[in-house]
């Protein structure tokens, strides 16, 4: 059976076609094909999510185990807070403190904020200028960014060798790999070996890159109710170790306990997480 279209239908289609065309044309404009690349909303959105993760911001959300930064529905909860850091942001731009990779501008001048994009790192260092310390939120982000990253230099690699595969030649070697034929020499078949041992490393290569490049934390940031109770567990441990977290040198301590463990963590972090422990405390 034939199935016919409706005008809108097609519209639709061209639509959907339009905004894919332009997806493309602007991952051909940004560096590393838009890798940890944020545009103005998302990086507002990060910083959104990083101030619901640290308990400090109160919106209607359904309460989760861990924290998923591409929630839909608590994105929406959080959009309120999202716009105000939007104009900061937009703001930054406008004054040239926030530097861009790429930068766009409706016909009134004002900034497309889904179409302007600034570094991570670059965002990071500007954050912590003005004492917004990127947490767990970004980390995950990068996380996230970084197996894409794995993924497109797979896919680069894969492209190539095929493109030399197609053309009869190892992606390295560059020597024929066609079919042998029954009366081939022996400087044919040693050719041939030669070529698929070559393929054979660069897919041992490939593989090895897949899994060293893999981000090592997989589990999301923790939703302030599950950061609130491993506060308390820890507040709850340092009192069985006879640690009083306000005390100086306590974060000291602390680090050389986790050297004797084998996972070190420096003060400073340490420092961090005590600072909290009242807070969770005082909140019970």
């Amino acid at each position: 059976m034939i199935s016919l279209e409706t005008a809108s239908d097609r519209y639709r289609k061209i639509d959907s076609f339009a905004e894919l065309a332009q997806l493309k044309n602007q991952i051909l404009e940004l560096k590393d094909f838009g890798v940890l690349q944020l545009s103005l909303r998302r990086a507002a959105e990060l910083m959104s999510l990083e101030v619901f993760t640290s308990g400090d911001l109160d919106v209607e959300a359904d309460p989760q185990e861990w924290i998923d930064i591409y929630d839909e529905s608590l994105l929406a909860a959080l959009k309120p807070s999202t716009d105000e850091y939007l104009e900061i942001l937009k703001n930054g731009v406008d004054i040239g403190r926030l530097p861009t990779t790429l930068i766009k501008r409706d016909l009134d001048e004002s900034i497309d904020e889904d179409k302007t994009f600034v570094d991570l790192t670059d965002f990071e260092v500007w954050l912590n200028e003005r004492d917004f310390p990127p947490g767990d939120i970004f980390q995950d982000y990068f996380d996230k960014e970084l197996s894409i990253s794995v993924k497109i230099s797979e896919e680069i690699i894969w492209l190539r060798s095929k493109a030399y595969r197609d053309s009869g030649k190892s992606a390295y070697s560059k020597v024929n790999i066609t079919p042998l034929s029954d009366n081939c020499t022996i400087e044919e078949i040693r050719s041939a070996y030669q070529a698929l041992q070559l393929e054979n490393e660069r897919l041992s290569l490939a593989l090895s890159t897949s899994t060293n490049a893999a981000p090592s934390r997989n589990e999301a940031p923790a939703s302030p109710k599950h950061r609130k109770t491993l506060l308390i567990l820890i507040a709850a441990l340092c009192e069985e170790a006879k640690i009083n977290p306000q005390a100086r040198g306590a974060a000291q301590r602390i680090e050389k306990l986790t050297e004797k463990l084998g996972a070190r963590v420096d003060d400073e972090t340490i420092r961090r997480v005590l600072g909290a422990l009242v807070d969770a405390l005082d909140s019970q």
